[in-house]
């Protein structure tokens, strides 16, 4: 998948008229193994590259415009291990490449582990604990507990209400 859009930074009126762009890359895929019904393994994964050739247009303070320019790339790799009907658990891999140029430049790349258990109460909602190691920049680190309730309202393909 490429796409190719104008920047919106060509948008603001104090830019000239010359045209500023950014190519969008990114692909994605999933493998499934499916024991029965009951359970199975999932295995996701998407990467994603963004190549800039622009310029920085900061409308509170032109002294800040600056020409935006490099490539910035990314990716997540997760498998979801179903272990019955009711239960399944997870591990999730992101990675970022930060660009080395323009107003977000950066020489670190911020990596996440994150591990999650599920109940699924029924095919409308469940429940997840999960928690992440996020190293955001060389000096922090991010450690998250989350728990999160999913409920499911309204019509859809096996039910009409």
């Amino acid at each position: 998948n490429c796409t190719e859009c104008v920047d919106a930074a060509s948008m603001h009126p104090r830019v000239n008229q010359s045209r500023r762009v950014f190519r969008f890359q990114g692909g994605d895929d999933v493998f499934m193994c499916v024991r029965n019904r009951s359970g199975g393994v999932t295995v996701r994964s998407e990467y994603f590259m963004v190549d800039r050739d622009g310029l920085y247009a900061d409308p509170a303070d032109p002294l800040l415009d600056q020409p935006w320019t490099g490539t910035s790339r990314g990716v997540y790799v997760e498998g979801i291990y179903r272990i019955n009907r009711t239960w399944e658990t997870g591990y999730r891999y992101d990675h970022l490449w930060a660009s080395d140029s323009g107003p977000y430049a950066s020489d670190y790349n911020p990596v996440r582990h994150s591990v999650m258990l599920t109940w699924l109460n029924s095919e409308f909602s469940l429940l997840r604990l999960q928690y992440s190691h996020d190293t955001p920049n060389p000096t922090d680190v991010d450690n998250a507990l989350t728990l999160q309730y999913q409920v499911s309202l309204g019509a859809h393909g096996a039910h009409k209400f």
